[in-house]
């Protein structure tokens, strides 16, 4: 994208776009108390129920299904109502979750 923004400006996917801030991820290889195990894709999650900034934490099986990026490196996550192919050039690199979170369906 060519469009600077200036710094008073909120970002695009928010502004414009009518992205929605859901979480930061961050993964993590410690055991922490009270989290949450979703099966089908192999990874537990924790601390987005009493974080007031989304942050969640994710420590994933060795055999987990998920992207090596999203295993590996902090990520931001957005809710989106309606799916667009055309992300000039952006990719969604874990499309289930995202479509679970839109339907606003609960992951186990």
């Amino acid at each position: 994208m060519n469009i600077k923004r200036q710094d008073n400006e909120p970002p695009l996917a928010t502004s414009e776009w009518g992205w929605r801030y859901h979480h930061i991820g961050i993964p993590t290889d410690k055991v922490i108390e009270g989290e949450r195990y979703i099966p089908q894709y192999k990874f537990y999650v924790s601390g987005f129920g009493t974080s007031p900034y989304g942050i969640e934490w994710m420590r994933f099986d060795n055999d987990s299904p998920i992207n090596d990026l999203i295993k590996l490196v902090p990520h931001i996550a957005f809710e989106v109502m309606t799916w667009i192919l055309n992300f000039q050039g952006e990719i969604s690199i874990f499309l289930p979750i995202l479509i679970h979170q839109v339907k606003g369906q609960e992951l186990q």
